[in-house]
C-alpha cells in the first residue's frame, strides 16, 4: 500500500482512496512524512471520520514514543520501529474498534460518569485538590469505569485529542495497582515526556495524574490512599452508580444510534451512554 502511494506522490499526485466492492482503502500523509493506512469493510463510515480515526492513531503514537524519536525511525528506516510499534498496538485497537465502550473516539467526546449529589462532589473535590496541591502537580483526574468522574481544571485545559487519547489510554492499558507510562502530549508538547501515574482506588475506580519528576510512584500511592481514604464509599457507591446508568436495557435502540447524552435538569451534569442493542444495556 504504502509503494502505491509513494509511486502516486512520484507521480505529482496525492493517493486518497482506493474501493472496491467490498473493502475500502483510506490514506492519510502527516507534515513529517508519516504515512497511514486503514483498511476497512465498512463501506458506509464516512470518510471524514475514517480520516479521524488515523489522526488519532498518528497522535496514538506521537503519544507514547515522541514526535522526535518517531520522525527520527521513519527518516532512518530504523528496523527496531516496528518493534517501538509494539508499545502502541492496544491503543491503536482500542481507537479503531467499534462495539465495546468507551465511544469516545468514535463520538469524538470524553465520556463521563457524573456522581449524583452535590455534597458528595464537593468532598471528593476538595480531596483531589488537596492531593494535586501535596503533590505540587495540577493535572488529576479519577475515573470510573474508565469515564472521567471528577478532574482538575487544568486537566480540561489539556488539548481535547489529548483528553481523548489519555482516556483510550488508560482503557487499553491492563489493570495494575500502580502505573508510571511516559506520555508525550501531542498538541500540547509532543517533544518532552511526562508521567502518567495511575493508582487503583477501589473496583473501578482509578486515580490518573500528569507529574514531571515527583511525586514517586511509591509516593502517590500514599498521597492517595492519606487524601481519598476518607471519600472511599463514595468513590464505591459511584462505582455501582455506574453499571445503574445508561439507556434502558428493556429498550432496543435504533442501530444507526451509537449513543446519547443524559443532561441532569438540576445539576445540569451531562452523560454519555451507549445504546442497547440486543438487550444489552
Amino acid at each position: 500500500m504504502s509503494s502505491v502511494a509513494s509511486y502516486g506522490r512520484h507521480g505529482g499526485f496525492e493517493l486518497r482512496r482506493i474501493s472496491s466492492v467490498d473493502v475500502r482503502v483510506v490514506f492519510q500523509s502527516f507534515a513529517s512524512e508519516e504515512l497511514l493506512v486503514l483498511v476497512t469493510s465498512d463501506l458506509a463510515a464516512p470518510e471524514n471520520y475514517l480520516r479521524n480515526l488515523l489522526k488519532h492513531v498518528h497522535n496514538g503514537v506521537v503519544l507514547l514514543l515522541g514526535r522526535q524519536a518517531f520522525t527520527r525511525a521513519i527518516s532512518s528506516g530504523n528496523p527496531d520501529l516496528q518493534r517501538h510499534l509494539r508499545v502502541v498496538n492496544k491503543l491503536a485497537d482500542y481507537i479503531c474498534q467499534e462495539d465495546s465502550p468507551p465511544f469516545g473516539v468514535s463520538l469524538r467526546a470524553v465520556e463521563m460518569h457524573p456522581l449524583r449529589g452535590s455534597a458528595e462532589r464537593a468532598m471528593v473535590v476538595t480531596a483531589m485538590e488537596a492531593l494535586a496541591e501535596a503533590a505540587s502537580i495540577e493535572c488529576a483526574c479519577i475515573t470510573i469505569n474508565h469515564r472521567v468522574c471528577f478532574a482538575t481544571s487544568p486537566w480540561w485545559s489539556l488539548n481535547p485529542s489529548e483528553l481523548l487519547l489519555l482516556q483510550g489510554l488508560l482503557c487499553a492499558m491492563l489493570p495494575a495497582t500502580l502505573r508510571d507510562v511516559p506520555v508525550y502530549l501531542p498538541v500540547t508538547n509532543p517533544l518532552k515526556p511526562v508521567r502518567l501515574v495511575t493508582v487503583a482506588l477501589c473496583a473501578g475506580a482509578e486515580l490518573a495524574l500528569l507529574c514531571a519528576d515527583t511525586p514517586t510512584l511509591g509516593d502517590a500511592g500514599k498521597l492517595a490512599r492519606h487524601y481519598l481514604m476518607g471519600v472511599a464509599k463514595i468513590l464505591k457507591d459511584a462505582q455501582e452508580q455506574s453499571q445503574q446508568q445508561g439507556w434502558p436495557s428493556s429498550i432496543t435502540g435504533n442501530p444507526n444510534i451509537q449513543a446519547c447524552a443524559f443532561v441532569s435538569r438540576t445539576d445540569g451534569l451531562v452523560s454519555l451512554a451507549p445504546v442497547a442493542r440486543s438487550g444489552e444495556c
